[in-house]
């Protein structure tokens, strides 16, 4: 038996198949409603989520499924209506890159995830380090943010998340680092000759540091549940606008993971 992927799946989906939809309902459900829940939409965002995504699938490229759920996120984000009030106005990433010209690429990606509105537990889960660690180091980044600006709050990178995530997404890369790149680093199979000028890379750019988080973030959400039930999926079905698949289809689509 054929293994259905994520690249079936969007082909399926761009050709109006409606194997691809419920195969979409079945397996990122789970992870987009933990998107929408933390960036503070409602069950209804899914819907709304939906609808934006079917107006956007033609152009969507075939792809592993942690590079979709970053496609996602921008129509997440709209569907939640996030951010929910205009940020402070101001930071910027120049501020940023000052204050934060020591720290280390791990280090900037436990202060970008701040600025993503999780808070540390969640962020040391994606990162892989201990709660405390990511706790020190966002008291440490708060210092040498203060001593930047000044009108300093505690809550002036998350305040400001929406607008420095927006600044970061519109830089322009000459060589921006490979999907792949950002996968090994994940996975733990970047190598020794490839990790330095990789790491170089992604610590000189706000860019690359929010990529890195937000593949992260794809990665953490992919994981945390598993596939809709036939009875959970049901009424996802009627809002893709598709017919529930009978019980031979079912089995296909759960024997493809």
């Amino acid at each position: 038996m054929s293994i259905y992927t994520s690249f079936d799946m969007i082909m399926d989906c761009r050709a109006g198949k409606p194997e691809g939809w419920l195969h979409l309902i079945t397996y990122f459900t789970p992870a987009c409603r933990l998107l929408l829940r933390h960036y503070g939409g409602g069950e209804e965002s899914f819907a709304a989520f939906l609808a934006l995504l079917r107006g956007k699938v033609a152009s969507l490229e075939p792809a592993p499924e942690r590079q979709l759920v970053v496609w996602f996120r921008p129509l997440l984000l709209e569907a939640a209506g996030y951010p929910k009030k205009p940020g402070l106005g101001t930071l910027d990433l120049e501020i940023l890159t000052t204050a934060f010209a020591d720290l280390t690429l791990v280090e900037r990606q436990v202060v970008w995830f701040q600025t993503m509105q999780y808070i540390d537990a969640d962020t040391a889960r994606m990162v892989r380090a201990s709660e405390e660690t990511v706790h020190k180091l966002r008291a440490k980044a708060a210092e040498l943010l203060r001593a930047n600006v000044d009108n300093w709050s505690l809550t002036l990178l998350s305040e400001s998340g929406a607008e420095l995530g927006e600044m970061a997404r519109g830089e322009v890369r000459e060589e921006p680092v490979a999907f792949n790149d950002y996968i090994n680093i994940l996975d733990g199979r970047l190598t020794w000759a490839n990790r330095v000028p990789v790491e170089r890379s992604l610590a000189a750019s706000w860019h690359e540091v929010d990529h890195l988080c937000r593949i992260r973030e794809a990665d953490d959400v992919l994981r945390a549940g598993p596939p809709l039930t036939p009875e959970q999926a049901a009424p996802y079905f009627a809002l893709a606008g598709v017919t529930p698949p009978k019980s031979s289809l079912w089995k296909r689509l759960l024997a493809s993971r």
